[in-house]
Parts: C-alpha cells; structure tokens; sequence
C-alpha cells in the first residue's frame, strides 16, 4: 500500500472531529482550574437614593440625597475556595480521561482498519492474481495442445477452475475495497452524510 499507518493515524488527527471536540473540552476544564485559583479582587459598588419627604404635595421635591461607596471584600469563606479549586480539578482530570479514552478508541480503529486493508490489498495482488494466472496457464495447456486432444471432462476442469480462480479474484478485490471504505470511515475522509455537512455547513 502506498499510504502507511503513520500517515493514517496524522489524518485521522487531522480530520475526526472528535479531536476538536475533546480539545474544547480539555481547555475549557483548564480555563475553569484557572479562575478557580485566581485572586479575585474586592468588589466596588456605587449607589444612589433620592427621597421625598413632602408626599402630601403634588409636585415632586428632593428633600434628601443618599450616595454610597461600599467595598465588598469576602476575608474568610470557610473552605469554599479550597473546595472549588479541587472540584476544577477533577473536572481537568475527567477530561484528560475522557480524551485519551477516546483517543484510544481512534487509534484502534485506524490500526484494525488499516491491517485489514493491507490484508486484503495482499490477497488481491498476490494470490489471488497467482491463482488466476495458474488457472489460465492450465486451462491453455490442457486445451490448447495439438499431439494430445483433451478429454471433455478435463476441458469441463479447467473451466471451471478459471471460473473460480476469477471469482475469487473478484472477491479478493471486492474486499480491498471494502477494507479501504472503512479505513476512510476511520480516518474521517469517506464520502458519508456527516463529512459532508461537516466540510460543508
């Protein structure tokens, strides 16, 4: 096969949207680990209050004027921060885990995918093309000789031995295209609904 295993595995990387997916993922834990452990300045807060002593009188007057600063700064919490900075913790770790069990999962794909390829690519290009050639070689021999004419029986033999060999030349082919359909599907490149949205939104 032209394509190595290495190279299947890169554009699997490249193109299963998992890969996106679980990355998102990891970062999105880590980004939450962060402000978990950030030092969180005090909150400011400004307000403002009118008020109208005068309610017996139709117009409207503003008898009292209120404005406040107030800074708001928590000292102790009692072992919230401590807990939010492990609970961002596992939460990173479940990511890795989830990342690298899927990961894992690609990877076996590929590999099962691309063993089968070479298998069948293997048994398309060798033997079942030295058993066609092998039938096709008797079959001439036993029908094509001028001193000793063939029997009906053994010209019915070679026949039929050609006609198995191509038949199992055509399985054997048939089965390399299977083979390389699925090493596709694994990679993320076959020509299915969801790579085409996917390519295509």
């Amino acid at each position: 096969m032209a394509t190595s295993l290495a190279d299947c595995l890169q554009t699997a990387v490249r193109e299963r949207r998992e890969f996106y997916v679980i990355q998102r993922t990891v970062e999105i834990a880590v980004q939450g680990g962060r402000v978990a452990r950030a030092e969180f300045a005090p909150k400011v807060i400004a307000d403002g209050t009118l008020f109208d002593f005068q309610q017996q009188s139709r117009d409207g007057h503003v008898d009292f004027r209120l404005g406040f600063i107030r800074l708001d700064w928590t000292l102790f919490e009692g072992g919230r921060r401590i807990a939010a900075t492990r609970v961002a913790d596992s939460v990173v770790r479940q990511a890795m885990a989830q990342a690298e069990s899927i990961t894992d999962n690609i990877a076996f794909q590929v590999n099962e995918a691309y063993r089968s390829a070479v298998t069948a690519w293997i048994a398309s290009t060798t033997h079942a093309r030295r058993w066609l050639r092998r039938a096709r070689t008797t079959g001439s021999c036993n029908c094509g000789s001028a001193r000793v004419r063939p029997r009906p029986t053994e010209i019915a033999d070679a026949q039929a031995s050609l006609t198995r060999a191509q038949q199992n030349y055509l399985n054997a082919r048939y089965n390399y295209l299977i083979a390389m359909d699925r090493l596709e599907y694994a990679m993320g490149v076959g020509q299915t609904p969801m790579t085409q949205a996917s390519k295509h939104p």
